[in-house]
């Protein structure tokens, strides 16, 4: 009878150490803050790429340091560049990484930010995406206002051309 009861106060001792092991971790961990980078709707000028700027923050919750690296991945990696790509994070601590996004080409580009955290640099232990959508397209400027600009500079400019070239050979024929 004591070695059953000595078994099983044992096995609940395990049990709550086991659990209070459990939730105590389950409060600490890696946060990226906004979890997901939503969805981008762009437009492309003629001439100059769009180009936006966002950040999202990267946080420690555990009561360790933790080393921190950041990667692009998807076909965003073409158009994308982060502020900082490796970093230290202490206990508490929270660290914001500024993208930029620099497009030039209707489309689509998707992917993320992947952020791995270990416990010494190097090494890697936990994994994280935030995904990123990027709808690219061209300006519907492009079509209407736009070629009418064009058109209106260059008759412009044709009309300076043939003012210049004639009033040069009107003054030459007059000093004759």
């Amino acid at each position: 009878m004591k070695k059953t009861t000595m078994v099983a106060s044992t096995m609940v001792a395990f049990a709550f150490v086991a659990s209070m092991m459990i939730l105590s971790n389950a409060r600490a961990d890696l946060s990226v803050r906004p979890a997901k980078l939503g969805v981008l709707t762009i437009e492309i000028f003629p001439l100059s790429p769009a180009v936006v700027e966002r950040s999202f923050e990267v946080g420690n919750t555990y009561n360790t340091s933790i080393y921190i690296s950041l990667e692009v991945s998807g076909n965003l990696s073409s158009v994308m560049k982060l502020s900082k790509t490796q970093f230290a994070l202490e206990p508490n601590q929270r660290q914001e990484v500024t993208y930029t996004l620099s497009v030039s080409k209707p489309g689509l580009y998707t992917g993320g930010v992947l952020v791995k955290a270990g416990p010494e640099e190097g090494s890697t232990k936990i994994g994280y995406q935030a995904d990123l959508f990027v709808f690219a397209r061209e300006s519907s400027l492009i079509s209407q206002d736009y070629l009418i600009i064009a058109v209106a500079a260059l008759f412009i400019a044709l009309a300076v051309v043939v003012v210049f070239y004639f009033g040069k050979r009107r003054a030459k024929g007059r000093k004759k």
